[in-house]
């Protein structure tokens, strides 16, 4: 197994190589003769060089670069009021709620379908209907992501 792999390995190496050095990957192909490129040393004018490729979407119109200082961003940003010992308490109370709902689902989806793309709740068992790429662990990690930054204000 392992000499098949480098023979092929050597192979295509050495169909690449040969490839490289041929004058052949520079001109393009001989069935469409005015996409056919002579290489740069033949050339006089580069400029030239490029002049029988057809545009296939031209540029009708360019926007200019905008001068002088730029503008500023206006704040979008809401100015929260200062919260009250209750409502303090109200919202970490809500947070923490939250928080193990999430590390509930977080432990039965290690226990029943690491890896897998979703977990079956009421049988512990697994689906890849997103083809095995563990898509809820990666979809997971944004939400533990929101759920930790929102703990450290």
């Amino acid at each position: 197994m392992l000499k098949w792999r480098n023979s092929v390995f050597i192979a295509v190496l050495i169909v690449t190589l040969l490839w490289i050095r041929s004058p052949f990957h520079l001109y393009g192909s001989a069935e469409n003769e005015s996409l056919v490129i002579p290489p740069i040393s033949k050339v006089k004018n580069v400029k030239s060089l490029w002049a029988n490729i057809p545009q296939q979407f031209p540029v009708t119109s360019i926007k200019p670069l905008p001068t002088g200082p730029p503008t500023a961003i206006p704040k979008i940003q809401h100015n929260f009021k200062r919260e009250t010992a209750t409502e303090k308490k109200i919202r970490l109370n809500r947070l923490n709620a939250v928080r193990g709902n999430f590390t509930h689902a977080w432990k039965g989806y290690k226990e029943h379908a690491w890896l897998r793309d979703e977990v079956q709740p009421i049988s512990g068992g697994f689906q890849d209907p997103f083809g095995g790429w563990a898509a809820t662990l990666v979809d997971s990690l944004g939400v533990q992501c929101d759920i930790l930054r929102q703990s450290i204000c």
